[in-house]
């Protein structure tokens, strides 16, 4: 683990307590340490720079941990939403602990930490981080003890960058940035490509209903539909399908005046449902159709050498065992 070019913070308000762990943290090799005393300071941090490592007392002034964790991973604030999180807490009370890990927190440690304790969860972090789980409402640590659960609701499991673990390979500060960007929009992909394909059975099942005459189940899916819209059309910002953005609200807003009205639901209803839906489909899915060939005389036959098979290359796919496989993955589709 290469400490020395980890840029870490540290969130502490005690000013002894925070010396002390600078002073420790230096003892296991980083160097590049920022700290601060309350909340407003540590966001200045986080929104001018950018976090590998950010370790944060519970109790810090003026602010919310969890709620930072959680706006962090969702990329609201800092430039790394992938960064390490270790929380310090002054004693496990559950309320507390549960709320961190909802937030989607890496680590907690229980102060006073030692060095060693300190030193073996970095060493965990570094070498057997969790994959992350990505669901509509939360990003982090996958901590599901059985991961065929709930497989409705999340997007998909990823390796992300991690700072703590560079597997021996040197990466210029340009290429850490280019590791979190890929990333982001690889997860955000699938997202887009979830609740595009919600969207698409969300509305022919609309059309079952309409069809079979069950509607007191109608509002239920019109909500659905909805609720794609908007979390699609929260997506499709940093991706290549920025003109379906408008679409998504029109569709938004026609679910939502079709839901107030549903007992006047009809035909026409379902139609104009469908045309957007068919719109944005198209932008997300577009279908292209083959080029025609123009014909030409079939040439004479020629007898060619027997060759032995090219050798073909499967392309590395997202979901990657390691930080090292992940790092050539992006690499190679730079």
């Amino acid at each position: 683990m290469d400490t020395h070019s980890v840029k870490l913070v540290l969130g502490e308000s005690n000013i002894s307590t925070r010396h002390a762990f600078v002073s420790m943290l230096r003892q296991k090799g980083f160097s590049d340490i920022n700290h601060a005393a309350n909340f407003t300071a540590l966001q200045n941090i986080l929104k001018s720079s950018s976090v590998d490592l950010l370790v944060c007392d519970t109790n810090l002034e003026a602010g919310c941990l969890s709620q930072l964790i959680s706006d962090i991973r969702q990329d609201k604030i800092g430039k790394n939403p992938f960064m390490v999180i270790i929380g310090l807490v002054t004693k496990a009370e559950s309320g507390i602990i549960r709320s961190l890990v909802n937030a989607g927190i890496d680590d907690i440690l229980i102060k006073p930490v030692s060095g060693l304790n300190l030193e073996k969860h970095l060493h965990m972090l570094a070498h057997h981080r969790k994959k992350f789980l990505a669901t509509e409402n939360y990003f982090g640590p996958d901590r599901r003890k059985d991961t065929r659960a709930d497989q409705k609701s999340h997007v998909g499991t990823f390796v992300v960058p991690n700072p703590l673990d560079q597997a021996g390979i040197k990466v210029t500060p340009f290429q850490v940035k280019q590791q979190i960007e890929k990333t982001k929009k690889m997860v955000n992909d699938q997202f887009i490509e979830r609740y595009a394909a919600e969207l698409e059975l969300s509305t022919g099942h609309l059309e079952l209903l309409q069809s079979n005459k069950k509607m007191d189940e109608i509002p239920l899916t019109l909500n659905k539909i909805a609720r794609a819209s908007m979390v699609l059309r929260s997506k499709l910002g940093m991706s290549g399908f920025t003109q379906a953005i408008n679409l998504c609200s029109d569709l938004l807003q026609l679910s939502t005046d079709v839901k107030a009205r549903s007992e006047q639901f009809s035909q026409e209803n379902v139609h104009e449902i469908r045309q957007v839906n068919h719109k944005i489909q198209n932008i997300i899915f577009p279908v292209s159709k083959p080029q025609e060939k123009p014909t030409r005389p079939t040439p004479m036959p020629v007898k060619k050498k027997k060759t032995s098979p090219a050798v073909t290359h499967n392309e590395a796919v997202p979901d990657v065992a390691s930080q090292e496989e992940l790092l050539k993955h992006l690499k190679k589709h730079a």
